[in-house]
């Protein structure tokens, strides 16, 4: 994860962004892959699994503040969860075509999971199946506290 900031004024702004934004594939740390942590509970966590996860839950409230139905786009932060918490790194089963071993993981999924591991992103941010998708910038909006993505549906003109 990195951490930017920007100041306008008398305000600051802060921001989280997954690695997987600012890098890509190719720009990539090669040791990200091979980094692991315990956590409190003592599972073995994967710090790529962390930043993918990041951008799958991203994906799942940038599609509710576009418009999709709530039903379908919540399971992408269920996806994110599972991703996170999963003892293998996600590069390990990239690697060995085993995507769809993640709970949750089926149907068109894997695609776009390739897509994040590779590039960092998916095209699934351009979807245009409920209308025009709202600029990325409208994530920014989830990071206030209490204002969720469907809060921010209306907020950001989509």
């Amino acid at each position: 994860m990195q951490l930017q900031t920007r100041s306008d004024g008398d305000e600051m702004f802060l921001r989280i962004v997954p690695r997987a934004y600012t890098q890509g594939r190719q720009g990539r740390n090669r040791d990200m892959k091979k980094a692991s942590f315990t956590d409190e509970k003592g599972r073995t966590r994967w710090t790529r699994n962390d930043e993918v996860a990041a951008v799958v839950k991203q994906l799942g409230e940038y599609l509710i503040i576009g418009g999709y139905p709530e039903e379908h786009a919540k399971h992408y932060g269920q996806l994110a969860h599972a991703i996170s918490r999963w003892p293998v790194s996600i590069d390990q089963l990239f690697d060995a075509g085993e995507l769809d071993r993640i709970n949750g993981v089926g149907g068109v999924i894997p695609g776009y999971l390739t897509e994040i591991v590779k590039t960092g992103t998916t095209e699934k941010f351009n979807d245009d199946q409920y209308g025009p998708p709202p600029p990325r910038t409208v994530l920014e909006l989830t990071a206030i506290d209490r204002l969720g993505p469907k809060t921010a549906h209306p907020v950001s003109g989509s």
